[in-house]
């Protein structure tokens, strides 16, 4: 299917699904690229553009260096129509939401009954459809899953997708994670040659005044276009200031949240718990499994949660919640950041292999400029820089896990927990391991 609108929220954030998305070249001009790429297609009036979440190491007239790649989504319809206002790539969405993720794929059933499948792999868009039936949806989705055990999986369809991380309000959470970088915007005007015919039509009416004019005000805008494009630190100051207000989850909020997930009864008559999270952006549930038991007894054991219902109809599967508060952590100043050397070599690491020698296991991704801003490179170093990275430790037992969550270092921001619940014929605190999912900073100075 073309290119439609699969979502629009009630503040007025349309999604668009399907777009066109090509791998951009290292070198050149991005403006330059979008027009080729414009040419070479029909009907494209706007595109966007995404970034890879981690560089890569690329030769540019033979010298090595760390680059990010991109990739360009184009728009387009068989009328030529623009999109709506305020329109957002969901891909590009749905990637933003997901940057923690190396892979990730969103199968989902839109109001209008089709369903969108995207896949995101290293924060680029791979995969953008919109199809008409969940087959057909199913096909785009299961050789992904297949191939890459690692792929995080989100999907309403829980029955047929039963890894899916969340499955609950999918399109309003990934329309709130919109940000001006995933909107469609026009395909950019080649300025020296809009100028080149404004300077030709203004000599073919002979005025030389009119020329000279002319030719002082490109003058000026290219100079100021130079300047602003030559000084990206006020963007990029300004992009820290909001983002570092919300760079995890509070600990105490964590911590309560462990709390209440300790009072959960692992075997209530009938059921097994099967897993317990809390995550930022879906909330603190349980899923049990059914043995003998029925939903109205479940509910009488534990009536301090709540039995929300599942997606899809399976009379062996509950889902519960409740409600935690997990108040938002601001980054600390940037000048108490350590050096990336000085955490993965000081103290801190010290303590982290520690963890490594109780049995825990630590997954920590190459840091990068954070956070992420549209006319601020990679390569962008200042006194206040920060660089970021993902940071998981893994396989962590359950009476261990408040002292991980409280004891990890504290340039670590924590943005939640899994808890899988092993074999029943084990003990109940050893059969359970954690996951802590979250992201260290460091300068990048």
């Amino acid at each position: 299917m073309a290119n439609s609108v699969v979502y629009k929220s009630p503040q007025g954030v349309h999604l668009v699904g399907g777009l066109d998305w090509a791998l951009q070249p290292f070198t050149g001009s991005v403006d330059g690229h979008l027009r080729e790429g414009a040419s070479s297609r029909s009907s494209v009036s706007h595109a966007v553009v995404a970034t890879a979440a981690t560089a890569e190491e690329v030769k540019v007239k033979g010298k090595a260096r760390q680059a990010r790649r991109t990739s360009a989504g184009f728009y387009s319809t068989v009328s030529a129509t623009k999109p709506p206002k305020d329109a957002h790539s969901l891909a590009a969405a749905f990637a933003a939401w997901t940057r923690e993720h190396g892979r990730a794929l969103l199968n989902v059933q839109v109001p209008d009954g089709t369903f969108a499948v995207v896949v995101v792999d290293n924060g680029l868009p791979v995969l953008d459809k919109v199809v008409k039936t969940s087959e057909d949806a199913r096909e785009l989705s299961l050789p992904w899953i297949k191939e890459h055990s690692d792929i995080s999986v989100f999907s309403d369809d829980i029955e047929t997708y039963p890894r899916s991380l969340a499955w609950e309000n999918l399109l309003p959470q990934i329309a709130g994670a919109t940000r001006p970088n995933t909107a469609l915007k026009k395909i950019p005007v080649d300025t020296a040659k809009v100028m080149l015919i404004a300077i030709l039509a203004l000599g073919a009416l002979g005025g030389y005044w009119y020329y000279k004019k002319a030719e002082a005000e490109k003058a000026r805008q290219l100079a100021l276009a130079a300047q602003r494009a030559a000084d990206p630190i006020p963007k990029y100051l300004n992009a820290l200031a909001v983002a570092q207000q919300n760079a995890g989850v509070d600990r105490l909020a964590l911590r309560d949240s462990l709390v209440a997930a300790m009072r959960i009864p692992l075997t209530p008559e009938g059921w097994v718990v099967k897993r317990i999270s809390c995550m930022v952006n879906a909330g603190c549930d349980v899923i049990l499994s059914r043995t003998t038991g029925t939903y109205a007894g479940l509910k009488a054991a534990i009536p301090f949660l709540e039995l929300v219902p599942s997606p899809g109809i399976n009379l062996n599967e509950a889902r519960m919640t409740w409600t935690q508060e997990l108040k938002p952590a601001p980054l600390i100043n940037a000048a108490q950041l350590p050096s990336v050397g000085a955490f993965v070599q000081g103290g801190e690491a010290s303590k982290l292999q520690t963890w490594l020698v109780a049995g825990v296991t630590l997954q920590l991704a190459p840091p990068q400029l954070w956070p992420q801003v549209p006319g601020v490179p990679a390569t962008f170093k200042h006194p206040k820089a920060v660089a970021a990275g993902k940071f998981e430790a893994n396989a962590i037992a359950l009476p261990q896990l408040a002292e991980a969550l409280a004891g990890a270092p504290e340039n670590v921001s924590w943005t939640g927990w899994i808890a899988e619940i092993g074999d029943l014929r084990q003990e109940p605190l050893s059969r359970a391991k954690a996951r802590l999912i979250g992201t260290y900073y460091v300068k990048n100075n």
